[in-house]
């Protein structure tokens, strides 16, 4: 409810708090579908990375919230993306963690 008295409010909606995280991966990170679309139809960046090189769409995958997943696809986040560390994807870590309807998307 908070989110949109926010983006109405001229809030940045690509700020990053702590260890680089958007609103966006918060939302992500959370399963809160409704709040991802919203920031993504208001313009966030789907492809945002975290300083630990998590981006929404990972982040997503690897907590099984596949509305939000969903949603990220939809709003062209990368899926391609990997983590330079480990190279992992999206698509991997779902995988991993035995996501398979995030998988399906």
């Amino acid at each position: 409810r908070i989110a949109p008295m926010l983006l109405n409010a001229g809030a940045l909606i690509n700020q990053r708090v702590g260890p680089g995280y958007t609103a966006l991966y918060n939302a992500a990170f959370n399963g809160h579908a409704d709040t991802v679309k919203l920031l993504t139809e208001h313009g966030a960046d789907v492809n945002a990375i975290s300083d630990e090189h998590f981006s929404p769409l990972y982040i997503a995958c690897q907590e099984g919230h596949t509305e939000c997943v969903k949603s990220l696809l939809h709003a062209r986040a990368d899926p391609d993306h990997a983590r330079p560390d480990e190279g992992a994807t999206a698509l991997y870590i779902a995988s991993q963690n035995g996501r398979e309807a995030c998988v399906e998307c």
